[in-house]
């Protein structure tokens, strides 16, 4: 038997351990799912009554949920993100300390041990420490392990207090009579199946009882249907096959595997293999050991997870919050003390790579995830608006042109991420990619800005969107002709290894916080637009080299009539100058063409070595103005 000091200490150990893994999120921004709140929090008595009285926009009912932030975390922390990933992460450690009593209830305090440490140390831990966007799950889950606990010491009272509790933070909390009944099971677990299963519902039934008004009240927020009905919403119950094969994702997630061993780096391909010790030695002792808690544990694990299986909603790891403590306590129950300095040191070994594995997929997901991703574009995004526009008139909206990308709504919250940065509840964000358009003559109005979404953050067009003067070249690019010099040397002048498999394409390209429409040139290209040259004209260009291999290219700018070209400008990139990867801006005088029809050629040519590997010139602006 463990010491009680040895195992305050180990508890202190595996807290400890817990704030190292989790800590890196500490460093984000925002993310979609966090600016949610932060847009919605509760600001009057009528805010107050209705999140108790309706459910909120996505179908939820966590009314404790908006009431616990906007009381408490929102006067505390205001828009500092490093406030609320503390929070996240002291409610981790705190969930981690009552798993163990929970689990000290049902098992040996060595089992107690090993369970909440697999519960505390397992990576998708790194989703519910990353801030408050998952502040019902952190926030729900101590009720409910008090709820447990106190049914397992008979204080049915507080039992059914904390429950209701719970199910004011997250509707998940409905799975918890069904767990108790499970607590109980082992509790009992020296009686009959049969008289165990008996007394338990026995004891759980006014638990079981308090969701019947629970649902009934469900019913009559969303209009009698506790599922939307719109197949596209997360909530909405689905049972097609291929979206219960979906959820497999969970059941890796469960072991600490990644779910794409093919896509991930190299480094994470070692997980599978660092945890294949502990995945024998468990599956092994699973297979002779018949201890009821075992079997209560895995049920667990399925039972917490029941609800999400029938959602439309995709798989995401902090789903398994709640049945992870079922695997603790399964696994809890494969440890039994004394320890032999033997059976130490294998569990040192064990729990070291668990912990290894943890600590990769961390690394991974502070890489790759979506919640870092979108706290990535949320952050970088704000700080190029603000530093562009340090304040923006009242009643301002903010337009984002087509992007191709479905979802650049969620990174922004629709907007509200800058109106709440902004503290401008007038400021407006449209998206053309929801089919939200722009009135015709608002270019006009100076309180529309206009921008770009691309390379995963905002870009300001504003000015080129404004612009109605200017002859713009690239709009011509369909009448324009492309001739290609075959003493240039490539292995198929028919297909060219480009987008359009075109010497000659139109392209996005951006350098620095400049986003541009631009022509892109491969070495032997000439591009030729037809133009009439008006009076006191002059020509912008700006270029740009897109690779950083080969020799570099020489480009030129002319215009031709009647027969004769007249160079306007030529210069050379060289890829091994890291200014040629910068935009390079210049004016060209027309005024001696003025009156003059013709074609202004911009003519790409490969480097010295005639290295053509990589010559590709970007050019940008081309658009013709007026003095």
């Amino acid at each position: 038997m463990i010491s009680s000091r040895h195992v305050v200490l180990l508890l202190v150990a595996l807290l400890g351990l817990e704030v190292v893994l989790f800590s890196p999120s500490s460093s984000m921004f925002f993310c979609g799912d966090s600016l949610f709140y932060l847009s919605r929090r509760l600001e009057s008595q009528e805010d107050l009554i209705r999140i108790f009285t309706h459910d909120d926009d996505m179908r939820s009912y966590r009314p404790l949920t908006y009431v616990l932030f906007s009381y408490v975390w929102y006067p505390l922390f205001g828009l500092d993100p490093l406030g609320y990933h503390r929070v996240a992460l002291l409610f981790h450690l705190l969930n981690t300390l009552l798993v163990f009593l929970l689990l000290k209830e049902l098992l040996p305090v060595e089992g107690a041990l090993a369970g909440s440490a697999l519960f505390g140390l397992h990576s998708v831990n790194f989703f519910l420490t990353y801030d408050m966007t998952f502040l019902s799950d952190f926030s729900y889950l101590p009720l409910a392990l008090l709820s447990l606990r106190a049914q397992l010491k008979s204080q049915a009272i507080p039992a059914g207090v904390f429950l209701a509790l719970a199910l004011l933070f997250k509707e998940s909390a409905v799975v918890v009579p069904f767990l108790m009944v499970l607590c109980l099971l082992v509790q009992k677990r020296d009686l009959p199946w049969n008289q165990a299963l008996r007394q338990s519902l026995s004891q759980t039934v006014p638990h079981l009882l308090l969701l019947g008004p629970y649902f009934m009240v469900q019913l009559l927020l969303r209009g009698g249907q506790l599922s939307p009905q719109d197949p596209q919403h997360p909530f909405h119950i689905s049972l097609q096959l291929a979206r219960l094969l979906s959820k497999y994702k969970f059941f890796l997630w469960a072991l600490n595997l990644p779910e794409q061993w093919l896509r991930v780096k190299l480094v994470v391909w070692l997980i599978p293999w660092l945890m294949v010790p502990l995945l024998i030695a468990g599956g092994s002792r699973l297979l002779r050991d018949r201890d009821r808690r075992i079997s209560a544990g895995l049920l667990w694990f399925l039972v917490a997870l029941a609800p999400l299986l029938l959602l439309r909603e995709v798989p995401l790891q902090h789903h398994l919050y709640l049945p992870m403590v079922g695997l603790a306590l399964a696994t809890g129950t494969l440890v039994r003390g004394p320890w032999s300095l033997q059976q130490q040191a294998r569990g040192g070994v064990l729990l070291a790579t668990f912990v290894l594995a943890t600590a990769l997929h961390v690394i991974r997901y502070m890489e790759l995830s979506w919640v870092t991703q979108g706290s990535r574009v949320a952050k970088d995004s704000l700080r190029y608006v603000q530093e562009r526009h340090p304040s923006l008139p009242k009643g301002a909206t903010l337009h984002v042109l087509p992007s191709g990308e479905q979802n650049i709504a969620w990174y922004f919250d629709n907007g509200k991420l800058f109106s709440i940065f902004y503290r401008d509840p007038t400021l407006r964000m449209t998206f053309a990619d929801r089919g939200e358009w722009l009135p015709v003559e608002s270019w006009r109005d100076p309180r529309i800005l206009v921008f770009r979404f691309a390379n995963s953050r905002l870009y300001d067009v504003t000015p080129e969107w404004r612009d109605r003067e200017s002859i713009k070249l690239l709009t011509l690019f369909e009448r324009a002709q492309v001739d290609f010099d075959r003493t240039e040397v490539y292995p198929d002048y028919e297909r060219f290894l480009t987008p359009t498999g075109r010497p000659a394409f139109s392209y996005l390209v951006a350098r620095g916080d400049s986003l541009r429409d631009t022509l892109v040139t491969l070495a032997g290209a000439t591009v030729k637009f037809p133009v009439e040259i008006p009076a006191r004209a002059f020509l912008e260009v700006g270029v740009s080299l897109i690779l950083s291999v080969g020799d570099g290219v020489v480009g030129q700018v002319l215009f031709h009539d009647s027969g004769s070209e007249h160079l306007l400008s030529e210069f050379r990139l060289d890829a091994g100058d890291p200014s040629a990867h910068r935009w390079r801006d210049f004016r060209l005088d027309l005024a001696p063409f003025a009156g003059r029809s013709g074609h202004l050629m911009f003519r790409c040519r490969s480097g010295p070595a005639r290295h053509t590997q990589g010559d590709w010139l970007s050019w940008s602006l081309l658009r013709i103005r007026t003095y």
